[in-house]
C-alpha cells in the first residue's frame, strides 16, 4: 500500500502532495523510533526520507525565486485538476519579443527533495543516495524520479488542452490583465492567440528541481536538459540563471531566425484573398447591367448569346477564386501545424551568421548550452567547433588559476595565508591574455563579415 499525506504551504496557503513511495523505503526510520529512548541510538542520517514540509519550505523558497523574476505563481483550480497532479508548481511570465509578437512562458516545475546525486544522461537516470544504507534502494528512488519525468513530460499536452478549453486562458488573462483570445478557422480549427493584430506564442518549459547533486552525462554544459522531452533538470541555486537563459534563448531565436513563422503571411494571403475575389467581380456587375439592358430592349434573339458569354464568365471567375483560395488555404494549413507543434520541437533554422551574432549574447558556457538546445546535433559549422573550443579553454584556464592560487598557499588548511606573488599574478594575466586571444573568433569574424 502507499502512504499519502497533505500539508499546508507556508509561503503561498495551498495544499503540497506529499510524493508518494512504497512505505518499505521508510522502515529503517520506523524501528529507530520502536527502540527505546533510554538505550543508545545509532544516529541515522533521513537524507533519504521525503519529508512534506521540508518540501513545503523548498517549494516557497522556489515562488519566491521565481516571483523575483517577474513570474506569476498559478493558484490551484477545481476545474484543472488534472494539470495540477502533475505538477507541484505552475507559474507563467509574459516576454515581449517585438510589436507583434509576445512569448507567455509557462514553469510546470516538480521539486526532488531527496539530497542524493542524480546522473542524468539521454538514454540512463542514476540515482546515488548519500547513505551507504539506501544503496539497496537505489531503484525505488529512481522511479519515483522516473515518475518525476513522465509527470513534467505529460505537462505540455494538459497545459495546450487547458488553453483550448479556456480555464486556463482565462487564468493568463487575469494575471496579465490582458484579453487575449483563441482563433480559429470557419471549419473551428485553432489557429492562434492574439489581440488584434498581437500574437502570443505559448511555451512550456518544466523543471525538476532537485535538492542533491545533477550531474549531465551527455554533454558539459550549465544545466542538464533532455531534447526529446523539453525538460531541464537543475539544483535549487541554478534556478534563476536558468530562468534568465531561457527568456533570452527565445527572444534570440525569434530574432535571428531565417523564417517567418508569425500569423502575418495568413492575415496577408486572406487579405489578398478577398481584395482579388472584390476585383474579380466587378465585370458580373457590368454583366448585370447588360443582361437587364437587354430585357428591357426586349432583344430576346442576344439574350441566349450573352448567357453563354456569363456561363463562361462565371467558370472563369471560379477557377480564379480557387487558385487565390489555394494559396491562403496552404498558408491556413502552416499555421494549423505551426499550433498543433509544440515550439521545441520545430526549432527555428540559423545560419552560421546567426549563430555568431548570438555568441556574442552569451557566456562561452551558456552559449555552448544554446548550441546543444538549439542546433541540430548533425550541423556543421566552423563557428559551433570554436565554441567548444572555446569551452575546453576557458575550463582550462580556470583550472590553471585554481592551481596557481593553490600553489601560493591559498585555501590550503594551514599554509601559508600571505598574498601570491608578483611572479603568480603575472602567470596569472598571462594565462588569461592567451585565453582572450583564442576566444576572439566570433570578434574576428564579425570583421570579416562586415569587410
Amino acid at each position: 500500500f502507499e502512504v499519502e499525506e497533505v500539508v499546508e504551504d507556508e509561503v503561498k496557503n495551498y495544499p503540497v502532495q506529499r510524493d508518494t513511495i512504497p512505505v518499505n523505503v521508510e522502515k529503517p526510520f520506523l524501528e529507530v523510533e520502536k527502540k527505546s529512548k533510554s538505550e543508545p541510538q545509532k544516529k541515522t542520517t533521513p537524507d533519504e526520507k521525503i519529508n512534506p514540509h521540508e518540501k513545503a519550505v523548498l517549494l516557497g523558497r522556489i515562488a519566491k525565486t521565481l516571483q523575483s523574476q517577474g513570474y506569476y505563481i498559478l493558484k490551484k483550480h477545481s476545474t484543472m485538476k488534472d494539470l495540477f497532479a502533475h505538477v507541484d508548481l505552475l507559474a507563467l511570465k509574459s516576454v515581449p519579443v517585438n510589436e507583434v509578437l509576445e512569448f507567455i512562458i509557462f514553469v510546470p516545475l516538480k521539486v526532488n527533495v531527496l539530497k542524493g546525486k542524480v546522473q542524468i544522461s539521454n538514454e540512463v537516470i542514476k540515482y546515488i543516495p548519500t547513505n551507504e544504507n539506501f544503496k539497496k534502494k537505489g531503484s525505488v528512488f529512481k522511479k519515483l524520479i522516473d515518475s518525476y519525468f513522465g509527470n513534467l513530460e505529460g505537462s505540455h499536452e494538459l497545459i495546450k488542452e487547458e488553453l483550448e478549453k479556456g480555464s486556463l486562458l482565462s487564468s493568463v488573462n487575469k494575471c496579465l490583465k490582458q484579453d487575449i483570445s483563441l482563433k480559429t478557422s470557419i471549419t473551428k480549427k485553432n489557429l492562434f492567440f492574439s489581440i488584434g493584430p498581437q500574437q502570443f506564442k505559448m511555451l512550456v518549459e518544466p523543471m525538476l528541481v532537485c535538492k542533491g547533486e545533477v550531474v549531465f552525462l551527455e554533454k558539459i554544459t550549465p544545466f542538464a536538459y533532455l531534447k526529446d522531452i523539453n525538460l531541464h533538470i537543475l539544483a535549487e541555486d541554478k534556478l534563476t540563471e536558468l530562468l534568465q537563459f531561457i527568456e533570452r534563448k527565445y527572444t534570440l531565436l525569434e530574432k535571428h531566425k531565417t523564417e517567418e513563422t508569425s500569423f502575418l503571411p495568413y492575415y496577408e494571403t486572406y487579405n489578398q484573398f478577398l481584395k482579388r475575389s472584390e476585383l474579380f467581380s466587378i465585370p458580373f456587375i457590368g454583366f448585370a447591367f447588360g443582361l437587364f439592358a437587354l430585357l428591357g430592349l426586349q432583344s430576346f434573339q442576344m439574350l441566349g448569346l450573352f448567357l453563354n458569354i456569363g456561363y463562361g464568365l462565371l467558370g472563369i471567375y471560379f477557377i480564379t477564386l480557387v487558385f487565390f483560395y489555394m494559396k491562403f488555404f496552404k498558408i491556413k494549413l502552416e499555421v494549423q501545424a505551426d499550433f498543433k507543434t509544440p515550439y521545441y520541437k520545430k526549432m527555428p533554422k540559423l545560419d552560421e551568421t546567426s549563430l555568431v551574432l548570438i555568441s556574442e549574447e552569451f557566456e562561452s558556457e551558456l552559449m555552448s548550452q544554446f548550441v546543444y538546445e538549439c542546433v541540430d546535433s548533425d550541423t556543421d559549422l566552423q563557428i559551433i567547433s570554436n565554441i567548444e573550443e572555446d569551452q575546453i579553454s576557458e575550463r582550462f584556464r580556470q583550472k590553471q588559476l585554481r592551481k596557481t592560487v593553490k600553489n601560493n598557499g591559498f585555501f590550503e588548511d594551514g599554509a601559508n595565508s600571505e598574498p601570491m606573488k608578483s611572479s603568480s599574478k603575472k602567470d596569472s594575466k598571462e594565462l588569461i591574455k592567451q585565453d582572450k586571444k583564442h576566444n576572439s573568433f566570433s570578434s574576428r569574424y564579425s570583421s570579416f563579415l562586415e569587410d
